[in-house]
């Protein structure tokens, strides 16, 4: 994409912009965004350029930032995701007994959850 295909900076975001910030902002990265809207991986790179320059940001955080600042992008409440255990038979068996770090660690993303 070069420089004269971008929109200017200051120009609102469109319809498909938002819901590929919104994708990104809840974690599902370029290709997710893809999946998620029915399009190439080429096309959210694309709309990031735009996004990017109308927000006058690089990364995709400052773009996600610079979106919710504005006012263009709203995003509720992240819900806390259960903790990553390896999948070995001694943490399986640790968290359904309901100790080791696997518990500690469903322990805390309950405690966060209920503080959020």
């Amino acid at each position: 994409m070069t420089r004269q295909q971008l929109p200017p900076a200051g120009t609102p975001l469109t319809p498909v912009e938002r819901r590929v910030l919104t994708v990104i902002a809840q974690g599902g990265g370029r290709r997710g965004a893809a999946a998620a809207l029915g399009t190439t991986e080429t096309a959210v790179k694309e709309a990031l350029a735009r996004i990017g320059a109308r927000l006058g940001v690089r990364t995709q955080a400052g773009m996600v930032g610079a979106a919710i600042r504005s006012g263009q992008l709203r995003v509720s409440r992240y819900a806390v995701p259960e903790p990553v255990i390896c999948g070995c038979v001694r943490c399986e068996t640790d968290a359904l007994a309901g100790r080791g770090l696997p518990a500690r660690l469903a322990a805390d993303c309950r405690r966060r959850a209920a503080a959020a």
